[in-house]
């Protein structure tokens, strides 16, 4: 190995072990935005499915929401389904009429969806 040859292998390698920390908190950071929303996902739906009856928290309940409406309707951000679901039953979380839970979100899903559109 020449001495030029050396140099320019020394030097990477400074640039690698000053950089590598950068790089892979990059690849974790990406992994993560790319990969968690659909792990949460899938962890509520199947609590969801397993306790369907089970009350939720005002922020439980946005989620059932919009899970129940993206079954009929994958397209729909989440945001939109929420919106458009509490639009429709236009009551406050937490009254007491009304029960709270993710096979309620799915009632009001099913019936929105009956009376705005056809399933996609």
């Amino acid at each position: 190995m020449n001495i030029f040859s050396h140099w320019a292998r020394q030097a990477a390698l400074k640039v690698f072990e000053r950089d590598l920390p950068q790089i892979v908190s990059q690849s974790v950071e990406r992994c993560l935005d790319e990969r968690l929303p659909a792990i949460i996902e899938d962890v509520l739906a199947k609590k969801f499915k397993e306790r369907p009856d089970q009350p939720l928290s005002e922020v439980g309940f946005n989620w059932a929401l919009a899970l129940a409406l993206r079954s009929y309707w994958p397209e729909v951000s989440n945001k939109e389904a929420v919106r458009w679901l509490r639009d429709y039953i236009e009551v406050p979380h937490g009254h007491p009429d009304y029960c709270w839970s993710p096979s309620a979100a799915q009632t009001i899903a099913s019936e929105y969806v009956n009376e705005v559109g056809e399933i996609a």
